[in-house]
This record gives C-alpha cells, structure tokens and sequence, in this order.
C-alpha cells in the first residue's frame, strides 16, 4: 500500500526535487518497497538495515490489536502509556528499540549525505522521543495509527 503510494507521489525523476545521495530503509517489505522505488527514481540503491525496523513485538507479533486489549488488559493499558521501561512480552523494550534505532542513524549521519531513511511509525517516534525533555515518556500512545480510529485496533501487529 505504502509503495503504491509512493510510485503515485514520485512516478519520474522530475517530481524529486533534492534527490538523496543515501537511502536506507528497514528489511521489512512494506518500508523496502517504498525505499526501491524512490532509489530507482532518483538512481541510488537503498542500502537495508535492521537497526531502522519497527520494535520486535515478541508475542504480539501477528496478532490484532484489538485482541491484545480484549486478553492482555494489563499489558495493553502499559503500552499505551508508553515509556522507556515499557517491553513487549517476550520482545524488545522501548529504550532498546530506541538505542538501536540511534545506532543506525549514526551510520547514516557517517555516510553520504543528503540520505533519507524509509522505516516505520514506531521508529520515527523513536527517534523523536530522543529530542524531548521527556524522552520516551513523552511517547503516552505509541501507536501514532491510534489517532485514525477504531479500524487501526483491527490491523495485525507489525503485518510485513
């Protein structure tokens, strides 16, 4: 969906106005579409790191948001909260997707530059939450989809 869009957005060359001497992009199918498509208009290969993925959901993963409210209430109510000490059970917590999300931009940052990175809502906030006062506190919804309605409580976690 987000490649269609892509190719809709950037269907030649003309429409990219500073073309990226760098793209980088997660491994997951639905970031590393998006990133071929740009590289292949603006002639650069994406380069794919792991370090740009969304955070590792452990036992969430696959599953439907609105089944993890209906049978981890808990678990769920922290999520929503947010905060670095929050962990996915069985997965990643939110400060460790945090630090390796920074580890990636660094390489970024130590190559070619303009670069543009294609990942994920969770990465974005990631390393958005580390330019803030409060950090990953600041993070009360981690799902930035929340704000578009019930229908996102549907999708499966982190659906490639």
């Amino acid at each position: 969906m987000a490649a269609r869009r892509t190719q809709q957005r950037f269907p030649s060359p003309g429409h990219v106005t500073h073309d990226p001497e760098a793209i980088w992009s997660s491994q997951l199918s639905r970031a590393r579409e998006t990133a071929e498509i740009v590289g292949a208009t603006v002639g650069v290969t994406p380069r794919v790191d792991e370090r740009f993925a969304e955070s590792h959901r452990g036992r969430w993963e696959g599953r439907r948001w609105a089944d993890i409210e209906r049978e981890e209430p808990e678990a769920w109510a922290a999520w929503r909260r947010g905060g670095a000490d929050f962990r996915f059970p069985e997965g990643e917590s939110l400060a460790e997707h945090q630090e390796r999300v920074l580890a990636g931009l660094d390489a970024v940052r130590a190559g070619p530059e303009p670069a543009l990175v294609v990942s994920h809502g969770g990465t974005i906030r990631a390393i958005a939450a580390a330019r803030h006062p409060r950090g990953l506190d600041a993070a009360e919804r981690p799902l930035a989809g929340l704000a578009r309605g019930l229908e996102e409580r549907d999708r499966a976690v982190a659906a490639p």
